[in-house]
């Protein structure tokens, strides 16, 4: 009797503790593997437990497509529309690691140090005939910029001739071994050099070939090449084209010597300054009579023989760009379209080596060359949402000028990137989870503005649930501020230079867009951008980002009177350079250990929380029938 009732007892004790366990522990585990997450994904400082996966090295691939003009003589000579054939993918392994981190007050900055190198194997996997060192033919976004910095062709061909002939002296001087022997020969109607005929940048020759004036059929003596070459070798004697101020000045027509030989040039037909003008021209041509004078007093040698050969030069300018292969078209090495290449022979004061030209994908030689630094909000944040944007280069807003028809808001520096807010409670027998937003902002740091991502659908991962978001055609709308044609984000002001963005093929673009070029409809599955979500930790744990650059130019990028570029009509229009696809995913293996370690636990915690409490309540439904059965023996007995 006493037996069945305390057993009974016993069983109901151990029932409800049971109960008791499988409910303290089905949320302790949660809370558990909550905490594990959070640890991971908000690094706070470098002591943080994720600090070190956050920082790097991390590994992704970047995919490059290259848009080869096939009809490159029709394009510039016949007026043709360019013929373009998407090339690639060639595929490059990137590595990427975080430096120069700092934290404070819930903040983090750091710059991206990425280093990329080819994939032979990956390449000839996905394009059996693709090389490191295919020589392709694109429009050369370089000579967009150069155009777009000077104005116009004409105005970079006129204020570039002191920098193109001082180059072409530094070679003449090597062979002849004297600037005054290089001067004699530049003035002889026949001289020993190898110049272009069409483009002859020695006056003597250049002189002798000019059907509309009656050539002298002299060499020119040594003081009268001094000053007429003294000017044009002398920047600062040529034109202020470096001064802005000055430079509007002596447009204006408030002229001074300092406005240089080009400049008054332009107002010899002006009847009230025309006098000035060549007073002015006349002391440039001939500073001292004795040692270096050009003189125009000569019938044979009037003002208007000088201004033509300075309007020559200026096709000459626009030559040496195409023999040099910086022409409105550019025939170069995949990898130099890809990954940047410098144009050493069109040294500037602040490129002493050459003009650097970025490519489609950033490689980093050293760490010292990274110039972009982000800020990001940490969870310790109490000025902004976590994992999004604070500031770029240490600014909270983009300047006005790169966009201006943006409000305040929409210059704000802003959105998230690749981390975004995860579930804020775990449930022990829950491992899918509705969207925690419809949408996100995703920031393009390149460009400096933000795009909306829409949910789209639940995705698995190698069996990890998550929520897929993309770019939707909505996003792609003109809205006057980054699009002005459907489908093309206009970032020339970020670049300085006539650059558009667009998804690769003009995805939900304008139809014109493609259509002009006579370009195959845009593929959806082969050209959308889209992060596929893990919603517990907010990671985008796959992500294939895709976008296209392209050059876009005015009639005003073609120079008037150089042959080269002349019958060039499509412009205005978009022309698609290449395209790049950056994709980084979870792999098989870490995504099992993921598995384990998170679904793992809360697939425990739900067993437990499960199995305890219905072990329990069978324990105390027997632990209630023995109590019952001993009270009812013990009846009996006193009964009896």
């Amino acid at each position: 009797m006493c037996s069945k009732k305390t057993s009974g007892i016993a069983l109901l004790v151990i029932g409800f503790i049971l109960v008791a366990l499988g409910v303290i522990i089905g949320l302790m585990l949660p809370n558990k593997a909550q905490t594990t997450v959070e640890d991971n994904v908000c690094v706070d400082s470098k002591d943080s437990p994720g600090y070190d996966r956050w920082e790097g090295p991390t590994d992704y691939i970047s995919k490059v497509y290259i848009w080869n003009i096939t009809n490159k003589q029709g394009f510039l000579y016949r007026g043709e529309t360019p013929k373009l054939v998407e090339r690639g993918p060639y595929v490059y392994s990137m590595v990427s690691k975080k430096v120069g981190v700092r934290f404070k007050k819930g903040q983090v900055t750091s710059k991206s140090f990425e280093q990329a190198k080819f994939n032979k194997t990956l390449t000839e996997k996905e394009c059996e005939t693709c090389r490191e060192d295919d020589k392709l033919t694109v429009l050369n976004a370089a000579y967009l910029g150069l155009m777009a910095e000077a104005g116009t062709a004409d105005n970079f061909g006129t204020a570039f001739i002191p920098l193109v002939l001082n180059l072409l002296f530094l070679g003449l001087n090597s062979t002849t071994k004297s600037l005054n022997a290089t001067l004699l020969e530049m003035g002889k109607t026949q001289n020993r050099f190898p110049l272009n005929p069409t483009y002859n940048p020695a006056f003597g020759s250049w002189l002798n070939s000019i059907p509309n004036f009656t050539s002298p059929q002299k060499n020119f003596t040594l003081i009268e090449m001094k000053g007429l070459y003294g000017p044009l070798l002398n920047a600062s004697q040529f034109g202020p084209f470096t001064n802005q101020v000055l430079l509007s000045e002596c447009k204006g027509g408030n002229l001074t010597i300092e406005c240089g030989l080009s400049i008054n040039f332009w107002f010899l037909t002006n009847a009230s300054l025309a006098t000035q003008a060549a007073g002015f021209i006349g002391k440039l041509l001939c500073p001292d009579p004795a040692s270096a004078c050009f003189d125009t007093s000569n019938s044979q040698l009037s003002l208007q023989t000088v201004e033509l050969f300075v309007r020559d030069l200026s096709k000459y300018v626009m030559w040496y760009l195409d023999n040099n292969n910086y022409g409105l078209t550019t025939t170069r090495n995949q990898s130099e379209i890809t990954l940047g290449y410098l144009m050493e022979k069109l040294p500037l004061p602040e490129y002493k080596n050459g003009i650097p030209v970025p490519g489609a994908v950033t490689s980093h030689a050293k760490e010292s060359d990274v110039k972009t630094s982000s800020t990001f909000y940490t969870c310790e944040s109490t000025d902004g949402e976590r994992f999004t944007y604070a500031a770029i280069n240490g600014q909270s807003q983009v300047p006005k000028n790169l966009y201006p028809n943006a409000t305040p808001e929409q210059l704000k520096i802003r959105g998230y990137y690749t981390q975004f807010p995860g579930v804020k409670s775990l449930k022990a027998c829950s491992t899918k989870f509705t969207p925690l937003a419809n949408s996100y902002e995703l920031f393009i740091s390149q460009f400096l503005f933000a795009v909306p991502i829409t949910y789209k659908e639940d995705v698995e991962i190698h069996d990890i649930p998550m929520h897929k978001y993309g770019l939707e055609k909505s996003a792609l709308e003109v809205n006057n501020v980054t699009i002005f044609t459907r489908g093309v984000f206009d970032v020339s002001r970020v670049f300085k230079s006539p650059i558009r963005m667009s998804l690769p093929g003009f995805l939900y673009g304008d139809p014109s867009l493609y259509q002009d070029l006579n370009l195959s409809t845009p593929d959806e599955g082969k050209y959308e951008s889209f992060l596929s979500i893990e919603p517990i930790s907010g990671t985008a744990m796959q992500l294939k980002l895709r976008l296209q650059l392209n050059g876009q130019f005015l009639k005003s990028a073609l120079h008037t009177s150089y042959p080269e570029t002349k019958n060039v009509t499509f412009v205005d229009k978009p022309i698609p350079i290449s395209w790049v696809e950056t994709e980084a995913s979870i792999d098989q293996e870490s995504a099992e250990e993921y598995s384990s370690q998170l679904f793992g636990g809360l697939r425990l915690a739900c067993g437990l929380l499960v199995a305890l409490p219905v072990i329990g309540g069978i324990l105390v439904i027997l632990g209630v029938a023995f109590i019952v059965l001993g009270v009812k023996k013990a009846d009996s007995v006193t009964a009896a």
